[in-house]
Parts: structure tokens; C-alpha cells; sequence
């Protein structure tokens, strides 16, 4: 199984902040200009160990605001195996690469961004620096490259978001080109955070592309639907005491499996000097899958941590270990 890189921590495009730990290049005349960069050094042992990096990133976003109903942004994230020198491993993938504008009418992006399915709903589990994360639709879904989305205004606490995303003639099914849409409400207010959404599926859109080889040796290569039946879900946490957050998300799409669902509960401690996190859940397919982890705060850029997680849908072989470090600046 493809090993789950996506993490929370950073990651969010419609509902996050700056990072943190971002050093400032340029702020002037109502414009900022900040360089950060996640740097993974972890131990992965599942049917075999090894040494990845593959998580790290490095990214410049700025904003400008120019007046005091409107500003503009843009952000330029690359990813990079940091464990690796080779150059096919360096820089390996272009993330959450956009630029848009943010107003009392609402907030526009526009470029390659995490998914509104994934930032209203299944990012409150995505909780582990390594494996552990599952979601009938991720950061990915229907995203991550020639996509619009929309923000609307907070009303109380609550926000519409929408998203098209455009595909080309030769990534489609019909060979034509289309547009498939998601679109959902979150709702914040002190402790509460909630979020639904739906990916709207087209089955004569994004294809996936298999090659076989005939009797006569002639290869022949057929387009099915990836997304060809709608995706459902909601989430839900609530912090206890400024330290203990409960978390919960259900999912569904018809034909996905057995039982067609996806469900799964975490807990994440926050302990002072770093975090204690747990989850438990059941796939589609009625797999049992689960995962635990711990970080502790080494300094304030620097954490450790450890992980450890199991399931057919996390890994159909083994379980897998994690021990590594992350620094942030």
C-alpha cells in the first residue's frame, strides 16, 4: 500500500494560518514574504526498514494586502526526500503551489491546494507524521492540480466552500474534457469544530489508465473511472480543557466495499512538551485498522517521535513502526 505521507500540522490551505516557525525575508509596504521549510529524518520498519526523508519541504508564501477589504497571496511548496541525494530524489514533487485572493466577499485559490473534501472533513485524523491516516478521499481527491475553490465569509462560526476541478482530454474517461465538483460547510466556534462534504463524482472524468499485453503481444491500454460514485463525509472534534481533543469522522460511498463506510475515532493529548495521539476505525471493507503515536518537543523547532500503526488498509503485510525526527523553521 502507497504509504500515507499527508499531515496536518501546515498543510491546510483554506482554514490554516501561516507556519509557525516561518522566517520572515520581507515585510514592507503591506507586503510579507515568509521562507519555511518541515524536514523529516525517520526510521520506517514494516516487512523491511529503511531510512526516508520523503516528507520534507520546503516553501515561500507571501501576501499583500491592499486595502482594508482586500488582500492577495501565494504560496510555492516543493517536496524532497531528505534522506537522499540523488537528484530524481531532490525537490520530487511540486505541493500546494496557488495564489488567490481574500476579501469581505469571500476567499478565491486557485492552483494545486489540498482538496476542500480533505481540509472540511478528513484532515481533523490526519494526525500521524507517517502511516496511520485512512479516508475513503484525501488531500488529492479531485484536487491538487488545476483547481478553483471558494470560501464564502464566516457567519457565526460557519463557512460554504466550493471547488471545480479541471481535467484534460487525455486524463479523462471520454477522452473530453470535464470538471468535477466538491463543495461543504464547516462550522467553528470555540471547542466545536464540525464539517461535512461531498465529492460530486463523473464517471466520464479523471481515468485511471491500464496497460495489458493480448495473446498476439500487442499492448492495449483501457481508462476507468476513478471517482465513479459520490463520496460522502463528516467530522467532528471538540478540545476538552485546552489539552485533550476528541475526534470523529464517518464517510461514505456507495459500492466501496461490504459495508460501504468508513468510520473511525481519535484522541490527541497535548501533554505540555508534545503530544500523545491515538486512533481506531473500520474501512469499507470491515478491516479493523488502528494507529498510535507520541511526540515529544526536543526544542522548539525539534520534535521526536514515534508511531506505530496496523490494519489491512494501513498495510495489507505488516505492521509498521516509525521513529524520526521533525524540525520546523
Amino acid at each position: 500500500m502507497k504509504k500515507m505521507c499527508l499531515v496536518l500540522m501546515g498543510s491546510l490551505v483554506l482554514f490554516s494560518s501561516a507556519n509557525m516557525f516561518a522566517a520572515n525575508l520581507y515585510n514592507a509596504d503591506g507586503t510579507v514574504v515568509d521562507l519555511y521549510s518541515r524536514l523529516y529524518a525517520m526510521y520506517q520498519q514494516a516487512d523491511q526498514g529503511e531510512i526516508t526523508g520523503d516528507c520534507s519541504r520546503l516553501g515561500l508564501q507571501t501576501s499583500t494586502k491592499v486595502n482594508n477589504d482586500l488582500s492577495v497571496f501565494a504560496r510555492a511548496e516543493f517536496r524532497y526526500d531528505a534522506s537522499q541525494r540523488e537528484k530524481e530524489t531532490v525537490f520530487n514533487d511540486l505541493r500546494n503551489t496557488y495564489v488567490g485572493v481574500d476579501s469581505s466577499f469571500g476567499k478565491v485559490t486557485v492552483g494545486n491546494f489540498d482538496s476542500v473534501y480533505y481540509q472540511a472533513v478528513s484532515s481533523k485524523l490526519d494526525i500521524y507524521e507517517n502511516a496511520g491516516f485512512i479516508a475513503l478521499a484525501d488531500g488529492s481527491t479531485a484536487s491538487r492540480a488545476d483547481s478553483v475553490s471558494y470560501s464564502s465569509p464566516d457567519i457565526m462560526g460557519v463557512k460554504i466552500h466550493g471547488q471545480i476541478r479541471h481535467y484534460g482530454q487525455d486524463q479523462t474517461v471520454s477522452g473530453d474534457e470535464k470538471i468535477m465538483f466538491q463543495g461543504g460547510v464547516t462550522f467553528d466556534m470555540s471547542a466545536l469544530s464540525l464539517g461535512i462534504a461531498a465529492v460530486i463524482a463523473d464517471d466520464k472524468a479523471e481515468a485511471v489508465f491500464n496497460t495489458e499485453t493480448d495473446i498476439e503481444g500487442e499492448e492495449i491500454t483501457t481508462a476507468t473511472a476513478k471517482y465513479s460514485e459520490n463520496i460522502y463525509g463528516f467530522s467532528a472534534s471538540y478540545t476538552l480543557f485546552e489539552a485533550l481533543t476528541l475526534i470523529a469522522m464517518a464517510e461514505y460511498q456507495k459500492d466501496a466495499g461490504e459495508a460501504d463506510m468508513n468510520i473511525s475515532g481519535g484522541v490527541s493529548y497535548s501533554y505540555g512538551m508534545g503530544d500523545v495521539y491515538a486512533s481506531l476505525g473500520q474501512d469499507c471493507n470491515e478491516e479493523i485498522y488502528y494507529a498510535l503515536g507520541a511526540s515529544w518537543k526536543f526544542s522548539k523547532p525539534m520534535n521526536v517521535f514515534v508511531e506505530y500503526a496496523g490494519g489491512d488498509a494501513v498495510n495489507p503485510d505488516d505492521n509498521i513502526f516509525t521513529a524520526g525526527l521533525r524540525y520546523d523553521f
